[in-house]
């Protein structure tokens, strides 16, 4: 297959006062609905136009998890090529795809199935030398709206459901007023939850419409709040933005919300033990689909951070929360030089699971996992030129797709391959010596290999790094850190 990408910009206009050229009108946002398409003809009434079909010579994606924005960075354009004069433009809209083609020499357009990133540039750049003219772009995925904005009142109406909640304190916001809120809470159908992360690759001639919506149930949002409270609202912090107000109302009930693409999705944590993703993790195998591997535990560091343990419990008003150790311990503790007061700081990290809605244990969850975090975490690195990838359920996955929180599977070949299990330990100690292990390693490796066993193939995407270049192609480098496992419960949740 040949690799390929494409963007489309949407621009709007510097509102030059004294240029006859660009005197549509006041412009009320800078992210207002685009309504002309062709600007390159210098049409007198124009303040916005639409380039479709721009073929990038390079850029870098990178998502960054919930609670920041996903970047796209060098962003570079032929300067000699490009429709506009970079110095126009008051304020631009930028969506990337990246797709296959089967003749190299056939031209690729932009297609919304093959969408990796929409967002708006932060700045702009023009370099002109002996090797070229070029234009580069930088910016964020709509995460970076909400979190530049500062949040205008001191509280949040109260809402009987979560999604019109979010919905009011986005509609604050004008430059956002066309983010698409969509919950996915309580009777959220497992099966379009997935589709939020790692999407199965198009067949060749589908296409992929609009995700079906689920019929979700009101959460009780409003039974948060005392009487006082629902008349003045939910108390916002001081110097919030807008992204801080929409976390902390949903961390409040246990659940989570990320930027996808053009929508804000609020929905439970996503665990392994979802039927959503039994079997959907991608395999990459050394050996085979991996570029360079580098593994990596921590070992001799600090002690472990205290945990907090959320549970969104469905049909419930607030989620169920413990934590570990309790009362917690602290990081360190300083003695204010002029009082001689005393001041414990307090390191705690906080981890989702779905569906415990029992108080001891979700206690004993928030033990287990600070025990496994004091025995240090396990991090990988992974790079692949692949595009796609097959299933731990033989599906095929779309990697241009993956981003921070999926699930991916790494391998090591046929050295953890589930076919080591049916070999006696000689006819290991063989294939080990053959793979060029020493004998003396070949063979405690046999002797242990049902111990190898339980670490996990499986490992969380912490971030996502989406690269292309028009010579090299396409690129993945993912850092995974490993589940946490929680076992014991009725369905092993691990946390997230």
């Amino acid at each position: 297959y040949y690799p390929a990408a494409a963007a489309v910009l949407k621009v709007r206009w510097e509102d030059f006062a004294r240029d006859k050229l660009f005197t549509s009108g006041q412009l009320a946002d800078p992210f207002a609905p685009f309504s002309v398409v062709d600007a390159g003809r210098g049409a007198a009434a124009t303040d916005s136009a639409t380039f479709e079909f721009l073929q990038p010579r390079r850029f870098v994606i990178e998502n960054n998890g919930i609670r920041t924005a996903d970047t796209i960075t060098r962003l570079e354009f032929d300067g000699a090529a490009f429709p506009f004069d970079p110095r126009l433009q008051r304020s631009t809209e930028i969506a990337v795809s990246i797709g296959q083609r089967e003749d190299a020499r056939a031209p690729y357009r932009f297609s919304d199935t093959d969408k990796v990133f929409v967002g708006f540039a932060d700045n702009f750049e023009r370099s002109l030398d002996s090797t070229g003219d070029k234009v580069v772009l930088d910016g964020r995925d709509f995460t970076g709206l909400l979190l530049d904005a500062p949040y205008p009142d001191t509280a949040v109406k109260a809402a009987e459901d979560v999604a019109d909640a979010v919905r009011s304190i986005v509609a604050k916001l004008p430059a956002a007023r066309n983010l698409v809120v969509v919950s996915l809470v309580d009777e959220f159908d497992t099966r379009t939850y997935a589709s939020y992360g790692s999407r199965p690759a198009p067949k060749p001639g589908e296409q992929r419409g609009r995700r079906p919506r689920t019929q979700h149930v009101k959460n009780p949002f409003g039974k948060l709040m005392s009487k006082p409270m629902k008349a003045k609202g939910r108390p916002v912090a001081v110097a919030s933005n807008f992204w801080d107000v929409v976390q902390d109302l949903c961390d409040s009930l246990g659940l989570i919300a990320f930027i996808q693409r053009e929508e804000l999705v609020i929905a439970p944590p996503r665990t392994l033990s979802d039927p959503a993703y039994a079997g959907k993790a991608p395999r990459l195998i050394w050996g085979r689909n991996i570029e360079k591997l580098t593994i990596r535990k921590r070992l001799g560091h600090m002690r472990a951070p205290n945990v907090q343990v959320v549970s969104h419990v469905p049909g419930k008003a607030k989620p169920l929360k413990a934590q570990w150790p309790n009362p917690p311990i602290p990081y360190q503790i300083d003695i204010d030089p002029e009082s001689g007061e005393k001041r414990p700081h307090i390191r705690q990290e906080r981890y989702y699971v779905s569906g415990v809605a029992n108080e001891k244990t979700l206690r004993d969850v928030a033990q287990r996992i600070y025990e496994e975090k004091a025995q240090n975490e396990i991090e990988l690195q992974v790079q692949t030129k692949e595009m796609t990838a097959t299933s731990i359920a033989s599906e095929i996955v779309d990697l241009t797709q993956i981003r921070d929180g999926d699930p991916v599977s790494i391998e090591l070949d046929s050295v953890l391959d589930h076919e080591m299990e049916t070999l006696t330990v000689p006819q290991r100690v063989d294939v080990l010596v053959r793979k060029g292990y020493r004998p003396g390693v070949a063979q405690s490796l046999a002797e242990h290999w049902d111990d190898l066993q339980s670490f996990s193939n499986v490992f969380r995407v912490k971030t996502a790094r989406h690269e292309w270049d028009h010579e090299a192609g396409y690129s993945l480098a993912l850092e995974a850190v490993n589940y946490l496992s929680v076992g014991g419960l009725p369905d092993g949740t691990p946390a997230r």
